[in-house]
């Protein structure tokens, strides 16, 4: 009676007791993957700018620099930070450019 019992279970996918179907091993697989693509978007989305976020970080770098120039009346310029994954200035090539990108971030004008 009991081999019968087990037998009807068998062919309508039930296991014996203590073994897992595939159904089963399928979604642990899938949830643990889950789990480990959301720690590492989570740690390398977080490990790259610490406490502030980048846009702050950017902009405290852009001021700063800029700051320092309209200080000395925009002469030559100072000589750039390590702009890391700040683009803003670091991609304009010329001079001049750069000095109205900074005269906008400060809301000042440059003198003629």
């Amino acid at each position: 009676m009991r081999e019968k019992r087990e037998n009807i279970l068998e062919e309508r996918g039930h296991c014996k007791k203590g073994v897992l179907t595939v159904h089963y091993i399928v979604v642990i697989i899938l949830g643990i993957s889950v789990i480990v693509v959301m720690t590492y978007w989570f740690l390398s989305t977080s490990g790259k700018t610490g406490v502030l976020g980048p846009q702050t970080q950017c902009d405290a770098k852009y001021r700063t620099y800029c700051k320092s120039w309209s200080l000395i009346e925009w002469q030559a310029p100072p000589a750039p930070p390590d702009w890391g994954i700040c683009d803003r200035l670091s991609s304009l090539a010329d001079d001049e450019l750069r000095k109205y990108e900074c005269a906008e971030i400060l809301g000042e004008e440059i003198p003629t």
